[in-house]
């Protein structure tokens, strides 16, 4: 049954539905073991999505659509809520206990995929500032933005180094959603698979297991 309040009609969201579908379809694939959508408790605070990898990683995904002002940007996610919680700031902090963190969104995060990126080219905290001093911008938003969230500027380069940033519209998404179950998956009667149908039907059955760890077996059993 699906859980009561505000998050059962999450999936409702039709972008992150999309983006859910296709973990369903990374998890079909062999890419995840397992998948747990909406989890319960502390682990919950601002991640929609929990996926074990093949290899065993954990990995913790955060879906926002798209933002009306344009492109995301390090101060805009970096905002103090009404609820006294920062966006950017919950990311940070999921990085920092070691799991890989996906931000995926409809709108562009030009200057954090950037700090990421360099993030992850440099071997050490030393050959990040070098790197990201050419860049005044990046430099200025690291030090007053980003490394006071977690109090500590080489905490902050570690947890940028497993955050990930993924962008794509909602049109998009979704014709790669429906071309991955084309591919994917065959009716009984090997006719022809209808896509819209079978997403709609995947985001259905998440929605109705919010909380509850999913594996490949259960969802093909299911479907």
């Amino acid at each position: 049954m699906p859980r009561r309040g505000g998050e059962a009609d999450k999936l409702g969201n039709r972008y992150e539905a999309l983006w859910t579908v296709d973990a369903v379809l990374a998890l079909l694939n062999g890419l995840y073991t397992e998948i747990v959508v909406e989890p319960i408790g502390e682990e919950a605070v601002g991640i929609e999505l929990v996926a074990t990898t093949a290899s065993g990683e954990r990995e913790e995904h955060s879906v926002k659509r798209q933002q009306s002002k344009g492109n995301w940007t390090i101060s805009r996610l970096a905002e103090t809520t009404p609820s006294g919680r920062r966006f950017l700031g919950d990311l940070l902090v999921r990085a920092s206990t070691g799991a890989k963190v996906v931000f995926s969104s409809g709108t562009s995060a030009t200057e954090l995929e950037d700090l990421t990126d360099r993030a992850r080219g440099s071997d050490s905290f030393v050959e990040f500032q070098r790197n990201i001093s050419q860049s005044k911008n990046l430099l200025d938003e690291f030090r007053n933005r980003i490394a006071p969230l977690l109090g500590d500027p080489e905490a902050a380069y570690a947890a940028l180094r497993r955050l990930h940033v993924r962008v794509k519209n909602e049109s998009a998404l979704r014709d790669d959603v429906e071309l991955r179950i084309r591919l994917s998956l065959r009716t009984k009667s090997s006719g022809p698979t209808d896509a819209p149908a079978v997403r709609r039907l995947i985001a259905e059955l998440v929605n109705d297991r919010l909380g509850q760890r999913l594996t490949s077996a259960r969802v093909l059993d299911s479907l």
